[in-house]
């Protein structure tokens, strides 16, 4: 629901049910989503840093490495009005 909140440009939406998936359920899946719809609805400081955070607590993590940061990193790109960037991202 995060991200389609954020798809849609509902962003307030989006961020309130990100701080409320968060208070509820910190987990490492949960944050990557929460890190994702920030991104792609313009928190990208936000979503930097718990970007970040999961790099550091998962750090032997393959899947969190070799797709999901890259992924919130693209989306931070695109946010941003890089979208080769992006795209190099989401292929590496």
């Amino acid at each position: 629901m995060l991200l389609r909140e954020s798809e849609v440009g509902n962003a307030a939406a989006a961020r309130q049910g990100a701080r409320a998936a968060l208070e509820l359920s910190p987990g490492r899946d949960v944050k990557v989503f929460v890190a994702l719809t920030l991104a792609r609805v313009g928190d990208t400081h936000a979503a930097r840093e718990l970007g970040a955070e999961l790099e550091k607590d998962y750090s032997t993590n393959f899947m969190l490495k070799h797709f999901d940061l890259p992924i919130i990193n693209a989306g931070i790109e695109l946010n941003e009005g890089n979208p080769s960037q992006a795209l190099l991202l989401s292929l590496a």
